[in-house]
């Protein structure tokens, strides 16, 4: 019985984590703290930069 407790504590635990993982991006991106720049608006030398180098 012990044995059950723990993998059902172990996999909520693990959906909970998965949730603010997946919640956390999306909130920082929404309130600013993340910027993104459009690959239209890169510079050729920008794109080389970030994405072939």
């Amino acid at each position: 019985m012990i044995s059950i407790k723990k993998i059902v504590s172990a996999f909520l635990a693990a959906l909970f984590m998965t949730s603010l993982l997946a919640s956390a991006p999306v909130s920082a991106a929404e309130k600013g703290c993340v910027s993104t720049d459009s690959v239209e608006n890169l510079s050729a030398e920008e794109y080389f930069h970030r994405y072939e180098s």
